[in-house]
């Protein structure tokens, strides 16, 4: 399973304290209410961030080692971290906001997964709930046309990560070696869509949209990620 491997590196790899007080800053713009649900909420750092201002969260992840890294962060439990798949949400509850951040809906590999877990956002918003989430640019398959390739030590671990684009994919490998010797692997892909795809989806099941580059930039800027607003009945 993705992140098995790679949770207890994630921070050190990828941990932004700057990008997460964006996306807080970005929620907190649009929010109505303070009702969270954050979707593959990962190692935890933005509900946590949510939690300190104020929101009521719950954190879900597909990865029990990532859900493992948020709760040691968690140290007053602010937030109820909990092992869960966006691709399956039965859940009864409802949610003024319901967030999913860092390209993580990029790893929905079919249309129907898409569409699926869209309607089930819907069903779980409160009347004025809205869906905030980011996705890679079209640009992101252009920049990783050609390999890119890091190597480098984590401490006393040493890793290559590999990232690379094919047709509408984007392959990231890791390796991490170990101080025992041992090798460990761990791949992950993701799908790029077309922005107006994603609208069209998201406006079959009723929200009203709205498409920012790079938190808040007009949507035709050339950018990283698009940041969709949608809104269960109004922005």
């Amino acid at each position: 399973m993705i992140y098995d491997v790679l949770a207890p590196y994630y921070d050190a790899l990828v941990g932004d304290i700057e990008a997460c007080q964006r996306w807080v800053a970005f929620t907190k713009a649009y929010a109505h209410g303070s009702k969270v649900l954050d979707l593959a909420c990962g190692s935890g750092d933005v509900s946590i961030a949510l939690a300190k201002e104020g929101f009521r969260v719950r954190g879900i992840d597909f990865s029990k080692e990532m859900i493992a890294c948020a709760k040691a962060k968690d140290k007053k439990k602010q937030v109820r971290f909990e092992i869960g798949d966006m691709r399956d949400l039965h859940d009864h509850e409802a949610y003024d906001v319901v967030t999913c951040y860092c390209d993580s809906l990029n790893y929905l590999l079919h249309e129907d997964e898409v569409r699926k877990v869209f309607q089930a956002v819907y069903d779980a918003l409160t009347t004025q709930g809205v869906f905030l989430f980011d996705v890679h640019t079209q640009s992101r398959l252009d920049e990783f046309a050609q390999e890119y390739l890091e190597e480098d030590y984590l401490e006393d671990v040493g890793y290559v990560w590999s990232i690379q684009s094919e047709a509408d994919r984007l392959y990231q490998n890791f390796i991490f070696y170990l101080p025992d010797g041992r090798q460990i692997t761990e791949q992950h892909m993701q799908r790029v869509y077309a922005a107006d795809w994603l609208k069209e989806q998201l406006e079959q099941c009723g929200f009203t949209v709205m498409i920012l580059t790079d938190f808040d930039q007009p949507r035709e800027k050339d950018g990283e990620k698009y940041f969709f607003i949608a809104g269960k009945e109004f922005l």
